[in-house]
């Protein structure tokens, strides 16, 4: 059987042989392992990188996502930085490592990115000392919550994971053990996904991207 180029990997099936649930394939995984002060829209993806694709800064208040002791990190006193790269498909699970930073931090994955002004995100972000899970959609530069409400416990200072599921219209964003869901009207098939922090020090490692089977 030919090779499925990454583009269409998602609607061939049966790639594994049989008729069970298909393995999920790892597209990209980033480490961030780079020097100190690299820009993350800089930095070259290793050490899994299967669509041969490169970070590149989307936009908001200035470049300000970088690398320090192989972390991504925002710095303190920052305004909004969004990152993406092109995986090559809409569907698809994207994970990512993080410590949140403390109250004024906001940070987590934009998915669907289109450009600054039309991109999805979920993130995570503590007020009054309560971290609050969010699902946004931004058009035309407009940002709106699309669902929110769960407040995952976790500590300042923990690392933890948060995981976004993308298979049709259906979004689904897991962290430290809380899940919240959107069903969109409409398919969206932008395939960039990345990275979104804004506010107080958030540190990023083990960027994720797999088909989702």
């Amino acid at each position: 059987m030919p090779v499925p180029t990454i583009r269409n990997i998602e609607t061939i099936p049966g790639m594994y042989g049989g008729g069970g649930v298909e393995a999920p394939i790892v597209l990209i995984l980033d480490q961030f392992t780079d020097t100190d002060a690299v820009k993350v829209s800089a930095h070259t993806i290793s050490p899994t990188n299967v669509p041969a694709t490169a970070w590149s800064y989307v936009g908001g208040a200035l470049d300000y996502l970088k690398i320090y002791s192989n972390k991504a990190r925002s710095q303190a006193g920052s305004y909004l930085t969004v990152d993406k790269l092109d995986a090559g498909i809409a569907d698809c699970i994207i994970s990512v490592d993080m410590v949140c930073g403390g109250d004024g931090g906001w940070c987590g994955i934009s998915f669907r990115v289109t450009d600054i002004n039309n991109y999805w995100y979920a993130v995570v972000s503590k007020i009054a000392a309560t971290y609050y899970l969010r699902i946004y959609e931004v058009t035309d530069g407009a940002a709106a919550v699309m669902r929110a409400g769960a407040s995952p416990v976790f500590g300042d200072a923990d690392t933890v994971t948060m995981t976004v599921t993308l298979a049709g219209n259906s979004i689904s964003v897991t962290m430290a053990g809380t899940t919240i869901s959107y069903t969109s009207a409409v398919r969206n098939t932008v395939t960039a996904h990345g990275l979104y922090v804004t506010g107080s020090v958030a540190t990023l490692d083990n960027f994720k991207i797999t088909t989702n089977p």
